[in-house]
């Protein structure tokens, strides 16, 4: 049976980290599947970009994609991996393996990424965006009250764990926490506002110095609105996993990282 891993968009940002980890821990061979071949980063990362999954006898689809338009070229990708023989199983980066009659398909649910606040100095390919609580600069605009659970997961630590794909949570803990773990990590005190429902939902939130675009094609004040449905999000719970059973707890070799160990790495490192 295949046991060949194709990585859906992993040349960029978590997906390029799920491809290094898996090049890490040499079990299975890993491809990369692209729009267009780039000779350059297929050197950098050590995997072959492949254009076309059909074929290469993939059995695992983990799906990175991200910045679509629309649904379909995941709904395409689900559909070439349902028609492929040797593909048995598909992670999808959207809610679309409904669409698949024969595969397995595996979820996994990590919160928000924690690498926004400890990279650098911590190595990440997440794009630097520092939203709610800018650590660098000792700086938070926290969303509402602040005192609503978010989880929390460090991307190198998920990729570590694709193994056993579901929840996967490396912590939890409210803002009003974090500023305080990283107030006591630095020892200094944070300037800390808060936004209010109506201006989240007016699209505005408190402009922190790291709040700039790590996109040529987003400005630094369109991202305000983003920021602020993020923050709505963060404020009704929508990050705050009800998790009766996690992986973490049932396959304790899985190493996720607390903030506060995540924090203190990188303090160490000169955040």
């Amino acid at each position: 049976m295949s046991s060949i891993i194709a990585v859906a968009g992993g040349i960029g940002d978590l997906g390029r980290a799920i491809v290094e980890a898996i090049l890490a821990d040499g079990k299975f061979p890993v491809i990369v599947l692209s729009r267009k071949a780039d000779e350059d980063r297929e050197k950098e990362i050590g995997a072959r970009i492949l254009p076309v999954l059909e074929e290469n006898n993939v059995h695992t689809v983990i799906s990175t994609l991200k910045n679509m338009a629309s649904m379909q070229p995941e709904l395409n990708l689900i559909a070439a991996a349902d028609q492929a023989e040797m593909t048995k199983r598909y992670v999808p980066s959207i809610w679309g393996a409904k669409f698949s009659r024969n595969l397995e398909f595996s979820a996994w649910y990590p919160g928000y990424f924690a690498d926004y606040y400890v990279c650098p100095p911590l190595k990440s390919h997440l794009k630097s965006m520092a939203m709610v609580v800018d650590v660098v600069n000792n700086k938070a605009g926290i969303p509402g009250s602040g005192n609503v659970p978010v989880a929390l997961t460090f991307t190198s630590d998920l990729a570590n764990g694709r193994r056993r794909l579901t929840h996967l949570v490396g912590d939890k803990l409210t803002w009003n926490q974090l500023v305080e773990l990283a107030e006591a990590v630095k020892g200094v005190k944070f300037d800390v506002a808060y936004d209010s429902i109506e201006t989240l939902e007016a699209g505005k939130v408190t402009r922190l110095p790291r709040h700039r675009s790590p996109y040529p094609y987003i400005s630094d004040e369109q991202l305000q609105p983003m920021f602020a449905i993020f923050g709505l999000m963060f404020e009704r719970g929508v990050f705050d996993f009800k998790v009766e059973n996690s992986i973490a707890q049932d396959f304790p070799d899985i190493k996720l990282r607390s903030m506060k160990e995540l924090l203190e790495e990188a303090y160490k490192l000169g955040v």
